[in-house]
C-alpha cells in the first residue's frame, strides 16, 4: 500500500471489536478496512460488524475467514495480492 501512496493504519493483533469502530471515529475515516484473520478461531464476525457500520469498504482477509457466513457487504480477500487488489 505504501509503494502505492495509500496510507493506513496498523492496529495489531487482538485487538477488541470497540477499539476497531473506535479507530474508525477518529481524524478521517478511512475508505477501506482490512481485519485480517490466519485462523478461525480468532475470526471475529462481531468485529466485521462493527468495522462495516463506519461505512467503510471491509475486507475480511486471510485464511482464517474461510466458510464463514460475513455480514452484509463485507468482501473475502483470500490473500495479500487479494486484498491489494480489491483495494486498487
Amino acid at each position: 500500500l505504501a509503494e502505492r501512496g495509500t496510507a493506513t493504519r496498523m492496529l495489531g493483533a487482538s485487538v477488541p471489536a470497540s477499539a476497531v469502530r473506535d479507530s474508525l471515529t477518529r481524524d478521517v475515516p478511512p475508505r477501506a478496512v482490512v481485519l485480517w484473520s490466519q485462523d478461525q478461531r480468532t475470526a471475529r464476525a462481531s468485529t466485521l460488524r462493527r468495522a462495516a457500520s463506519g461505512g467503510a469498504l471491509v475486507l475480511a482477509g486471510g485464511a482464517g475467514w474461510s466458510g464463514m457466513q460475513l455480514p452484509n457487504g463485507v468482501v473475502h480477500a483470500g490473500s495479500l495480492t487479494d486484498a491489494l487488489d480489491l483495494l486498487a
